[in-house]
């Protein structure tokens, strides 16, 4: 029984040593684009000019991505899916484009990865 608990104190001790490293490392890593992901819509959320417009847009964005859930979810990889995806992100990117020159904000050039949370119904 004590042969074990050391075997399980080393290895325990082996993970946190490996997590640990893969955090800072993680933390450490330079962020390429500063607008990825919610920033670009965080640009537009703190904008006080901007905050009405953008949450009717993030609104509609939303219910697009619901109605695409509706119609692919059960087959969200197939390549029929995966193309109305596609130009439902460049639909998206082209509306949050127009709210960055509407209200005079400069963001980013290309889009992140933004994901909108779709639950299903």
């Amino acid at each position: 029984m004590k042969k074990h608990w050391k075997m399980i104190m080393v290895v325990a001790a082996v993970v946190v040593v490996g997590l640990s490293v893969v955090a800072v490392a993680s933390g450490a890593a330079k962020v390429n684009n500063p607008f990825r992901g919610r920033a670009a819509c965080g640009q537009l959320m703190n904008n006080p000019k901007a905050v009405v417009a953008m949450q009717a847009l993030r609104d509609e964005h939303r219910g697009e991505m619901q109605a695409w859930y509706d119609k692919y979810g059960a087959d969200p990889t197939s390549a029929e899916a995966k193309a109305a995806l596609s130009t439902l992100r460049e639909e998206h990117w082209n509306d949050m484009k127009a709210l960055f020159k509407q209200f005079g904000i400069e963001g980013p050039r290309a889009p992140g990865r933004v994901s909108v949370a779709v639950r299903a119904a």
